[in-house]
């Protein structure tokens, strides 16, 4: 790409940013993205074909990760490969938990809000906790990761209850077999909190 070219494109990228008042004309990192992508062209080899998307809050130095869905996905990860089950039921966990674990074990993904994906050996079904499309004590191993607490409180398009999360343990102890395995999680603290309710909108103290 010819310099005039360049500098015609990081112009008109300007008058954008101008126009439109993005925030991003106040952001600190603006200015060393336009010389990267200054030094970049400059290169030899260089992408000819280039959009300008800023990703600016990426120059960091740490990955930023989410270390309770971490540890509690990678732990119960760990406990069914030691399981070793010839199925897996879970309700509400991550995509990328149920995701993982239909690599390695037939996986069906129950939720409110049930998952838009296609894998092999993944079924994703929509159903609720409190209300389960599985015969009595029929379920090996079910697996809940950080739901029960929000079973009723109406923020995922659920039913507002103030008895759920006691009807969500009830309708596990159900389907669970005598020798079953039901990994779950739920938050702890030892400080009061504020329960998120309705739609997020609404806080009750607690």
């Amino acid at each position: 790409m010819r310099k005039q070219e360049l500098a015609e494109l990081l112009k008109t990228y300007q008058e954008y940013l101008d126009e439109s008042r993005s925030s991003l004309l106040h952001h600190p990192q603006l200015s060393l993205y336009f010389d990267d992508v200054i030094r970049y062209l400059s290169m030899t080899l260089h992408e000819e074909r280039i959009c300008f998307y800023s990703c600016l809050n990426d120059s960091i130095s740490e990955t930023p990760i989410d270390k309770y869905y971490f540890y509690q996905d990678t732990w119960t990860a760990r406990k069914i490969f030691e399981i070793c089950p010839r199925r897996v039921v879970d309700v509400g966990s991550t995509a990328l938990l149920v995701g993982i674990v239909s690599q390695f074990v037939p996986t069906i993904s129950v939720g409110v809000r049930p998952l838009s994906i296609s894998l092999p050996d993944l079924t994703c079904m929509h159903a609720s906790i409190t209300d389960l499309p599985f015969e009595d004590s029929t379920v090996e191993l079910l697996s809940s990761m950080c739901v029960i607490e929000h079973v009723g409180l109406g923020r995922y398009g659920d039913e507002l209850d103030t008895q759920g999360s006691l009807k969500a343990f009830m309708e596990v102890s159900r389907i669970i077999r005598q020798d079953g395995h039901f990994l779950f999680s739920v938050p702890l603290s030892h400080t009061p909190l504020c329960l998120v309710c309705s739609h997020g909108k609404k806080r009750i103290g607690r």
